[in-house]
């Protein structure tokens, strides 16, 4: 199934919406908005994005714990202070 440009806006949509969605959840969203539209697998929304130029990225939540740890805070202040 072919992208056509109603997908792609809706796409755009809904990533500026929420960066962090997975392509399974941007996918969801996609068939919430669009019911009407044949189904499109996680894969072809991924190629639709990277068409678009939006590339995805791993996101993933760090603990506190890991973001404070010294070198982390250090490694920051360097990379500041280049």
């Amino acid at each position: 199934m072919k992208v056509d440009d109603e997908i792609k806006e809706c796409l755009s949509e809904i990533v500026d919406e929420n960066c962090l969605l997975t392509l399974s959840e941007i996918n969801e969203e996609l068939r919430r908005r669009l019911p009407t539209k044949p189904f499109v697998h996680d894969r072809t929304v991924g190629n639709a994005l990277n068409g678009m130029l939006i590339r995805i990225k791993l996101a993933r939540p760090l603990s506190a714990a890991d973001s404070n740890r010294p070198y982390v805070i250090q490694t920051g202040v360097e990379y500041v202070n280049l």
